[in-house]
This record gives structure tokens, C-alpha cells and sequence, in this order.
């Protein structure tokens, strides 16, 4: 989805490029958003999905200055590489194949047509494309639902507030950021 014309600040960049892609340096100083460790401890070990969609950066304005903060690199034109009436290279993504996976697997959870084996069949679909091992088909309906909200979480980070809305869905707001150091729930 196309969606700056008319919105001259963003140039030839998206929304989130614009807001997250740090402002100086070729990518790098202060990030706008950043992520938390436990989001950035959720992605597995060779996780490509870590490799290409998260960036780091020296923040200066944290105590102890120069400090490390990962940011969402999903988008890769920002503020600093943007240009004014250059054709736009990355789209809004509303709804991408991947998420479609998401859905089916969680439905099939859910107890859909094909059950967890199918299910679990969709997750390795992800997981693949994002080198991980796949998992085994014989989990059970329980173990499959935590897959599926874990593959969300990492597959759909930075992507219309997705966590916040599978976390309401489900009934898991309250229990996940009540844990989040400075954090609180609203609508207990």
C-alpha cells in the first residue's frame, strides 16, 4: 500500500521507515523506537528473521551515554536515505503472506479443519524461510498455540500493533506486561 503521497516530510520513505530508521550517521544515532530485550530475546538462535529486520545503534542520551539499543530495521528507507520525488521502494504491508500462515495455523489450533499436525505444518512453513528448525507434527493443541503466539511475536514485531492485539485477543494483556519492568495495564 502506497501511502506518503501528499506527505511531503516523508519523501520516498514509508511511515515506520521514517520513524524508525535512526535520524544521523548512515543509520546510526539516536533511535526514535527501540526494541526490548525481552522481544529481542524471543528471536532463536540463527533466526534470520533477527539478522535482516533488527539494527543497532549507539543512543546518546541514556545513562551511561553511548549506550546499545536495537531498533526495527524491517523498513530500510528512513529519514537520513529518503529523497524527495524519487520512486518509493517499500510499501506499507497491511496484510503479507506470512501473516496469512499466522492466522490459518492459530485457526487450525483452534480446532479448524487439519488440527495441530496442520497447524504445525504452517509454523514450519515460517520457521523455514527464517532458517529455524522445524518442528515436530505430534505436538499437542496446547504446545501449538505457544508456538503460534512466539512465531507472531517475532514474525510480526513493529507491524500495526499486532502483539498488543493478539494479546487482548487472547486474553493475555494483563498477565504479559504486568511483568514488563515500568509497565501496567490499563481495562483489568
Amino acid at each position: 500500500m502506497q501511502t506518503n503521497e501528499g506527505i511531503a516530510i516523508l519523501k520516498n520513505a514509508t511511515t515506520e521507515g521514517y520513524l524508525f530508521i535512526p535520524d544521523k550517521d548512515k543509520y546510526k544515532g539516536n533511535a526514535r523506537v527501540y526494541l526490548s530485550p525481552e522481544l529481542l530475546n524471543s528471536f532463536e538462535e540463527g533466526d534470520q528473521r533477527r539478522k535482516g529486520w533488527i539494527d543497532s545503534t549507539m543512543q546518546d542520551y541514556f545513562n551511561p551515554p553511548q549506550s546499545k539499543v536495537w531498533y526495527p530495521a524491517k523498513y530500510k528507507v528512513g529519514a537520513p536515505n529518503s529523497v524527495a520525488g524519487a520512486p518509493q521502494e517499500e510499501f506499507q504491508m497491511v496484510l503479507r503472506l506470512g501473516e496469512l500462515y499466522l492466522i490459518r495455523a492459530e485457526a487450525r489450533a483452534n480446532g479448524a479443519d487439519g488440527g495441530a499436525s496442520k497447524a504445525v505444518e504452517d509454523l514450519n512453513a515460517i520457521r523455514y524461510r527464517a532458517s529455524l528448525p522445524l518442528l515436530p507434527v505430534d505436538l499437542n493443541a496446547t504446545a501449538v498455540k505457544v508456538a503460534v503466539e512466539k512465531e507472531r511475536k517475532t514474525e510480526l514485531f513493529a507491524e500495526w500493533g499486532h502483539r498488543w492485539f493478539d494479546l487482548k485477543r487472547t486474553g493475555r494483556a494483563s498477565a504479559v506486561i504486568s511483568v514488563l519492568p515500568g509497565k501496567t495495564t490499563l481495562g483489568r
